[in-house]
């Protein structure tokens, strides 16, 4: 596990130094500075914080600056040109197919990585009927993919929109059931 994560997170920096063209900043005394955010802080971004905290990024030429946003916020940012790089991989791809112009350097995973946490008696999704599910932000991926999960394994049981019911909280909270 420890040596896929280190492997991933290098082929991360790579490819972000390649992006950027920064053969030379890889041998510069000065550091680069890379903007990147993040949509939560999750366990999923743990080879970026790795890597940072090795000086990865550093020995690469990059002095990487993370924050966590919304969405919604983030696109934003990406477009004013006040962030350079965005780990929103869901809202990204929504944002391309609306035309928006950004593109695709690096995944960091095969697959969505949610998880749906509740209280321990909670012990099956038959027993999320008509509880209240919180989400990092309305309308964002994990929202998405809460519902179509829910849609998928209990059809006609858990209507999202009418069986459950969506909570707001901050952008820097995970997906958790209360």
């Amino acid at each position: 596990m420890g040596s896929t994560l280190h492997f991933e997170f290098r082929l991360f920096v790579y490819a972000l130094t390649a992006y950027l063209g920064s053969a030379q900043a890889a041998q510069a005394v000065t550091l680069e500075k890379v903007r990147l955010a993040i949509p939560t802080v999750a366990v999923m971004y743990a080879p970026i914080y790795l890597g940072l905290n090795e000086g990865l990024f550093a020995a690469e030429g990059l002095d990487l600056e993370i924050s966590a946003m919304r969405t919604d916020l983030s696109i934003a940012a990406l477009g004013t040109g006040e962030i350079d790089f965005i780990a929103h991989g869901g809202a990204a791809l929504r944002a391309a197919a609306q035309g928006f112009p950004l593109k695709l350097v690096f995944a960091l995973d095969h697959k969505a990585p949610f998880w749906l946490v509740s209280r321990p008696e909670i012990e099956n999704i038959k027993m999320l009927k008509g509880k209240k599910i919180g989400v990092s932000f309305p309308g964002d991926t994990p929202q998405l993919v809460l519902k179509r999960f829910l849609r998928r394994v209990r059809p006609g049981m858990l209507r999202p929109s009418k069986s459950s019911t969506s909570l707001l909280q901050s952008a820097s909270d995970n997906l958790a059931i209360f």
